[in-house]
């Protein structure tokens, strides 16, 4: 008797551009087959024909696969339309086909948003963890008797075969040679935290399960020997188990001196963030795995925090956090979430100057509020009046026919339409000035030296820009109607708006000398230390291009980042970054990130 064929697709947009284009393997759904494969009578009815991971058309995909009894989709933001097209078309071309859905995107409300009606090709889903919902599927499937829904309750133990070392994706990297490869490294699943705007705690809240150390160890060596560059830990919370969590780094760090790979490993750190954690973010750090901790508070709105269920740390933690974080000179970045319940244009412009007081001048990254299908929030709607819009996914629409559609909150009770985008204006005048560099010392100096808040000086700038005739009053107003365009739907960005931040810095750049001349009169209102201005135009220095090379008569530096006392004795501060960037793009990436791992004022300090 013939076996069925399976067909599993995770597609997923590729990352990177030209020799850095990258693609991920498809680990989730190869979990899956992993863990199935292990029962006899599975191999013994079932053939695994193909693991999907790149988006192509229909047709191509249909041209390519062989009658499929059984094809398995798991969906995510970034592909749920596509799926939705490709499922619908081998429905087509193979009624008898079956068709399951499963993934974060599957809402786990089918009858309320009448998911089988709206999607008729689509005849089964599976809700949370896949491996035992697949399992009983393909007992039920035998029988005839396959349900519309499977939710079974979390595997007990973590204990099946990983997909590298069953060898599920050696014909792949063999079928695309040249490909780059990202990889995903689960050490445990489940999550503590039900931050309402999350779907991950939500779907997995419970006690967190761990895999074994032996398959992540043959997991790292892997990854090692087949020249994974770019990998992620998968876990919701890593970090929080301090000496395992150490001890799979170190042997990460083993693996990569062996072989050379992974080259860049990020991880989701533990929320709850502790000294402990510091530990293993430093050993990222000091073997070039990470640009940068991540310190992802949210919001700086204390009722904002415990609206959403992120009240576990508290404001003044993460101050402490972040001196240690300078001290021992680990870089930093700092996420907040705009359009959340609670947070107005107020406590919005007041939260980012307090987390610059704190001492993050490293990187603060904005996002908009995106409403998750399986989110608390998204059942929150009425209470918190939320607006939203759905625009293009920005990195799916660069790659194909099929758009993807991200929900996005452009407005609530607490901050209308017009206010949000007016914050988000705001997160553009500190991240384009003061993380980028332009504005830093003077603000940092006029701080300490002039006691002008933060808050007073960029509440300051912000009128002076909007009406300024320099490069930075017109970035400011085309930013803002570009903006605004995105979210009527008008424009496709990246809905972070890097993209945004990034145009309007290659301006910065092609027309120094005015926005120096901009910066330095608004300085002037303040103050008149020419020292100060001579350290401020030299800190933003373009990478890759200039050295510095200057004396100044006081020691601006360490007073500014190192809290010594400001005294007037010639300092010569020498600096020099060479890396080679081939276009416009590139070099904002790497500035971008140079800025990130606090390029300029560590390097500076340390010579």
């Amino acid at each position: 008797m013939a076996k069925k064929n399976i067909y599993f697709s995770q597609v997923n947009y590729s990352t990177g551009s030209g020799k850095f284009k990258g693609y991920w393997f498809p680990y989730s759904v190869a979990t899956i087959w992993a863990y199935v494969q292990q029962f006899k009578w599975v191999t013994d009815n079932f053939e695994l024909k193909e693991l999907l991971f790149k988006r192509e058309t229909p047709q191509e995909l249909l041209d390519r696969i062989d009658e499929p009894h059984i094809f398995c989709f798991s969906n995510y933001v970034w592909n749920y339309e596509y799926n939705k097209k490709v499922a619908e078309a081998i429905k087509k071309k193979y009624p008898d086909c079956l068709i399951s859905f499963g993934g974060p995107q599957v809402t786990k409300r089918p009858k309320e948003k009448k998911l089988f009606e709206k999607n008729p090709f689509i005849d089964t889903i599976s809700l949370g963890e896949g491996e035992r919902n697949f399992l009983t599927l393909l007992e039920d499937y035998q029988t005839d008797s396959v349900k519309q829904m499977y939710a079974f309750d979390r595997l007990q133990e973590l204990d099946f075969p990983s997909p590298y070392g069953m060898g599920l994706f050696e014909k792949m990297i063999q079928d695309n040679p040249g490909y780059q490869w990202n990889a995903v490294l689960e050490t445990n699943r489940g999550c503590p935290f039900k931050c309402t705007f999350c779907d991950w705690g939500n779907l997995t809240y419970s006690k967190i399960k761990k895999f074994n150390l032996e398959r992540i160890f043959e997991d790292l060596e892997w990854m090692g020997k087949h020249k994974i560059g770019y990998g992620i830990i998968a876990d919701a919370n890593f970090g929080c188990f301090k000496e395992r969590d150490m001890y799979i780094t170190e042997k990460m760090v083993e693996v990569q001196q062996k072989y050379g790979y992974p080259e860049t490993v990020d991880a989701s750190w533990y929320k709850n963030l502790t000294k402990e954690v510091i530990d293993i973010v430093k050993k990222f750090v000091e073997n070039g795995f990470n640009r940068g901790f991540s310190l992802s508070l949210q919001s700086m709105n204390e009722e904002t925090l415990v609206s959403i269920e992120r009240a576990n740390m508290k404001l003044n933690q993460f101050g402490d956090i972040l001196d240690l974080c300078n001290e021992q000179q680990i870089p930093s970045y700092s996420e907040l979430i705009l359009g959340l319940p609670h947070e107005t244009k107020e406590t919005w412009l007041s939260g980012l100057c307090k987390l610059i007081e704190s001492g993050q001048h490293n990187s603060i990254e904005s996002w908009l509020t995106q409403m998750l299908e399986n989110s608390q929030l998204n059942q929150e709607r009425e209470e918190h009046g939320f607006d939203t819009v759905f625009l293009d996914n920005y990195y799916t629409s660069q790659e194909d026919f099929v758009e993807e559609k991200a929900e996005i909150v452009r407005g609530t009770k607490y901050m209308p339409f017009t206010d949000l985008v007016d914050a988000w204006m705001f997160s553009w005048l500190i991240t384009n000035l003061h993380i980028y560099g332009w504005t830093q010392i003077y603000s940092i100096f006029l701080r300490k030296n002039k006691e002008v808040s933060y808050e007073t000086f960029y509440a300051k700038l912000l009128d002076r820009v909007q009406q300024s005739d320099s490069i930075v009053g017109i970035e400011y107003r085309k930013t803002k109607e570009r903006i605004t365009h995105y979210l009527e739907g008008k424009e496709t960005i990246d809905y972070s708006g890097h993209t945004l931040l990034w145009d309007s810095q290659q301006e910065f750049h092609k027309n120094r000398n005015n926005v120096l001349k901009f910066t330095e009169s608004f300085y002037y209102e303040f103050d008149n230390n020419k020292d100060v201005v001579i350290a401020q135009e030299h800190f933003v220095t373009e990478y890759g291009v200039k050295k510095v090379n200057i004396t100044i008569d006081s020691n601006i530096y360490e007073y500014c980042y190192k809290n010594q006392p400001l005294e007037s004795v010639q300092k010569t501060y020498k600096l020099k970054v060479k890396e080679p960037y081939d276009t416009e793009d590139d070099y904002m990436r790497m500035f971008y990130f140079k800025r990130r791992q606090g390029w300029g004022k560590y390097k500076i300090l340390n010579l």
